[in-house]
């Protein structure tokens, strides 16, 4: 991130509570994305380990219901089990797991220390691997990869989802 812009960014660091593996906003920032639509912005550090999914989901979960989009969750869920999986694999490193919230959308990225590109697969049926990208390319309304420009290795792996058709639907609807 140019210097510029990370000076542009207000910080405010979140007290870490709570008992050993229990998973807290590490930052939140307030955040204006190119085409001028401003982001909150919340992260966490995953660990390199086969529960890190799990943890990813509850994350995920927690965030969402805290920006009253609880009903949005299910599709969210299922793409960062996918992406932070894929790390655990196919990297074996820590990484970095951000949610972003803006008027219409929803953009998750994962941090990773490998340059190495996912590859969208069309595996055959009988393979049981290889189809993790495919549900983001197929499901999300948006996803990408972003290499570090900063001269280090690794990258960034995001998707995006509409949201404001299930705000409305959960939030926003006259109960009887």
């Amino acid at each position: 991130m140019p210097g510029d812009l990370r000076a542009s960014l207000r910080w405010r660091r979140f007290r870490r509570r709570g008992a050993a593996g229990t998973l807290f906003p590490r930052w939140e920032r307030d955040d204006r994305r190119h085409d001028g639509e401003a982001m909150q912005t919340v992260e966490t550090q995953l660990p390199n380990n086969v529960g890190s999914p799990q943890l990813a989901r509850a994350f995920l979960r927690s965030t969402l219901s805290t920006w009253k989009l609880d009903g949005f969750g299910h599709v969210t869920e299922l793409l960062v089990t996918e992406l932070v999986a894929n790390v655990v694999t196919h990297v074996g490193a820590p990484m970095t797991l951000r949610v972003q919230r803006g008027a219409s959308s929803v953009r998750v990225e994962i941090d990773d220390p490998s340059p190495e590109i996912p590859v969208l697969q069309h595996p055959d049926a009988a393979e049981e691997h290889g189809r993790g990208v495919l549900l983001v390319d197929r499901l999300a309304d948006a996803w990408g990869v972003e290499p570090n420009t900063d001269g280090t290795d690794g990258k960034t792996v995001w998707f995006e989802l509409d949201v404001s058709t299930a705000n409305a639907e959960i939030h926003d609807r006259a109960f009887c």
